[in-house]
């Protein structure tokens, strides 16, 4: 948690080697970040920006590029566990819709969440993951990640106090700058 500016999406990018820190050490299960190879780190987190990106693809090539070898029931899970399979299968092609439809940002966020989903990573890292979605979609998310990542290691940066409801351990991002 933390105002805009006070780092939290910079612990993010610490987190996944796009930034290297100037002070301190970063370590995972006790091993330094930098002696895990960038492949492996990248293997084994997902990261959700708060803008999702969406190809010149289908839907379902957008959902599957977190998971090349995916199968099409994999692809339509992952986009119901995000809460956005209902709304693509209103679309006339569906999941082979292609991209130049115009979609809100919530459903532009949740093809992002049913990335992570389909991915099923170790450590997930999601920032501002309901900053577009309605308070029943934020809720439903937030259930979806509950089950989901139970046993896992689920960071989320948010402004919204509901998005952090249940998170086991809540920091500020203003501890970290000193």
């Amino acid at each position: 948690a933390g105002e805009s500016g006070a780092g939290k999406s910079t612990i993010l990018r610490l987190l996944l080697r796009f930034y290297a820190p100037t002070k301190g050490q970063i370590l995972i299960n006790g091993i330094p970040i930098e002696q895990i190879s960038f492949t492996e780190l990248h293997q084994r987190i997902a990261f959700l920006e708060q803008d999702t990106y969406l190809f010149d693809a289908t839907i379902a090539e957008n959902i599957g590029i977190a998971k090349p070898d995916a199968a099409v029931e994999e692809i339509k899970t992952a986009a119901k566990r995000a809460g956005i399979a209902e709304f693509i299968e209103t679309l006339p092609d569906g999941y082979d819709t292609e991209m130049s439809a115009r979609l809100s940002g919530g459903e532009r966020q949740r093809i992002g969440i049913a990335r992570v989903l389909l991915r099923n990573p170790d450590v997930c890292l999601m920032d501002e993951p309901s900053s577009a979605l309605d308070a029943l979609h934020e809720k439903e998310l937030l259930h979806t990640l509950e089950t989901e990542y139970a046993g896992k290691t689920l960071l989320l940066i948010s402004h919204r106090a509901s998005t952090l409801t249940g998170c086991e351990r809540i920091l500020n991002a203003e501890t970290f700058r000193h």
